[in-house]
């Protein structure tokens, strides 16, 4: 038995009814439906069962999609057989779908009078089209209003995109700088960095954070820090770098005056320390001078005085030589002897002599105290014996607190040499010892009598050095408590502080030695000043520079 064939129109039927896309046919008078596939229903809410015939088009289509068929697609495929376009239906249930639509005109019996059309769904296409849109309007925004620079380059460096902003902070249009190399605008000296961070980003996908100079359009440098990322393509490989940086010039400018102006006030604490104790030292130093002067012009009296009697017996032993000793002679030497008061001399002159001495080694105390205190400024530190660096800050600073109180000092011997920077770390004992002496002075006033106490001990924590100053002045108010190690911050009277002392001692221990700053302080009992040093070198990481 031979199958029957299918016509070609029953094919054609057939893949209508299979596609998702709306096919239907309707005639040109009245526009009623005389086909409409599967598809089409489904789009439309139309049941597959109830009939389509003399249903019309127009309750399917928004006002603005019906006007666009009757004004501009069914006269152009009236024209030319065929309109496509962009419209849109909308379904029973009230949803809308944006359509891509295709309207053919067909003639019968030589006029046109029927019209079909193809209609395939775009919402997402559009939807995608409209978030891609919307993505790139808003990359506009950002981009043309950020103050950021933003940059896109490829994987040789070339710039393929330059925000706006690059005029405002360097003075170059967008157009200027594309197409050329990055590292064209940029300092040699920081060139490499640049290449290094690159090729991290591009080896781990991460961009760090860099500094680097970058040339303005009239010479001059300004500082960029910028951070990168990376752009990959649907493989997965990275395409380009995208670039955003920010002008720090000022930042950088100010952190510069802010280190010359701590290193200016340091000069200036230390100056005006210099000038407190100017004065004490010189008294320290004058009174062992004065008594060696006063010794050495004895001696030199006394040598005249025994000069004269030890000519005297050198007569004498030349006259007992030749036997012609007289007792004018011997009155003589009797004579010398009375005058120069040998007795006398016998028992000063080594008294004076060990005087001489002892002021010599309290001078050369003084002196080596001052050496040790006033070590050279470094940026590196060194092992130093603590206990040593304190004895010889107290030797310097005795004039502060010899006629006001009693210093008690208490060193542990366990304890190990300190990395630290001996001259800031002299500086920070000295301040403490000075304000402890200004504080037992101003509870004490000008009584002579009643005198203070300042202890110094020093111990070991293991880890930690510790060093504590004690002073039993009258503490330190807690309403001003929080505010003791700010800068400038001062309960004294103009002229006799700056108000800088603890500020910098603060920052000498905490910033530069990582260590930790303390009081403990009881109103009218005094006030305990605690600060500990790490006994092994902080790790680079945390001191900036390796010792």
């Amino acid at each position: 038995m031979i199958p029957s064939q299918i016509s070609p129109q029953e094919t054609l039927l057939a893949i209508f009814q299979k596609t998702s896309d709306l096919v239907c046919i309707a005639d040109l008078d009245y526009q009623q439906f005389q086909y409409l596939n599967a598809g089409g229903r489904q789009m439309l809410g139309i049941d597959p069962e109830e009939p389509v015939a003399g249903m019309k088009l127009a309750p399917f289509l928004p006002a603005w999609a019906m006007e666009r068929i009757q004004s501009e697609a069914i006269p152009t495929a009236l024209r030319d057989n065929e309109w496509v376009g962009e419209t849109a239906f909308t379904s029973r249930n009230g949803v809308t779908t944006v359509v891509s639509q295709s309207i053919t005109a067909h003639r019968s019996q030589g006029e046109w009078n029927v019209l079909s059309s193809i209609a395939r769904d775009i919402t997402e296409s559009k939807n995608a089209q409209e978030a891609l849109r919307r993505s790139e309007e808003m990359f506009r925004i950002i981009t043309e209003n950020a103050s950021e620079l933003i940059a896109l380059i490829d994987s040789s460096g070339k710039r393929l995109y330059n925000s706006p902003s690059y005029h405002t902070v360097l003075g170059y249009s967008p157009e200027e700088l594309q197409g050329t190399v990055s590292l064209d605008q940029t300092h040699p000296e920081d060139r490499g960095k640049i290449i290094a961070a690159a090729a991290e980003a591009k080896r781990t996908g991460f961009g760090k954070s860099i500094e680097y100079r970058m040339r303005h359009k009239d010479g001059s440098w300004r500082v960029l820090e910028s951070h990168a990322g990376v752009i990959r393509n649907e493989r997965g490989e990275i395409e380009n770098i995208l670039i955003v940086a920010r002008d720090v010039t000022e930042r950088k400018e100010a952190e510069t005056r802010k280190q010359l102006m701590e290193v200016q006030l340091r000069h200036a604490q230390k100056m005006e320390s210099i000038g407190q104790l100017a004065a004490g030292i010189a008294h320290e130093i004058n009174t062992p001078i004065q008594y060696i002067g006063d010794n050495t012009r004895f001696l030199s009296d006394a040598f005249t005085d025994l000069s004269e009697v030890v000519r005297k017996f050198r007569a004498l032993h030349d006259a007992a030589a030749n036997n012609t000793v007289t007792p004018d002679l011997l009155r003589e030497i009797e004579d010398s002897i009375v005058k120069a008061d040998l007795d006398f001399l016998q028992d000063e002159i080594p008294k004076a002599i060990e005087q001489s001495l002892e002021g010599v080694d309290r001078v050369a105390k003084i002196v080596g105290a001052m050496k040790e205190f006033s070590h050279p400024g470094t940026e590196h530190h060194s092992s130093v014996d603590l206990n040593r660096a304190i004895e010889s800050t107290l030797t310097v600073a005795r004039n502060e607190w010899k006629y006001i109180a009693d210093l008690v000092t208490d060193y542990d011997s366990t304890l190990p040499l300190v990395p630290c920077l001996p001259g800031e770390l002299n500086q920070v004992v000295l301040n403490l010892i000075v304000n402890a002496a200004h504080a037992i002075a101003d509870r004490n006033g000008k009584d002579p009598s009643r005198r203070g106490v300042i202890r110094v001990s020093s111990h070991n924590l293991g880890e930690w050095a510790e060093v504590r100053i004690q002073d039993t002045g009258g503490g330190i108010p807690p309403e001003i408590g929080s505010r003791i190690f700010e800068p400038f911050f001062t309960t004294k009277e103009v002229g006799r502080g700056t108000g800088q002392g603890l500020a910098i001692a603060h920052s000498t221990i905490v910033d530069k030695h990582k260590g930790t700053i303390h009081f403990e302080s009881e109103p009218g009992k005094g006030t305990t000043f605690i600060f500990r040093l790490p006994i092994h070198p902080p790790p680079r990481s945390q001191e900036g520079k390796p010792d």
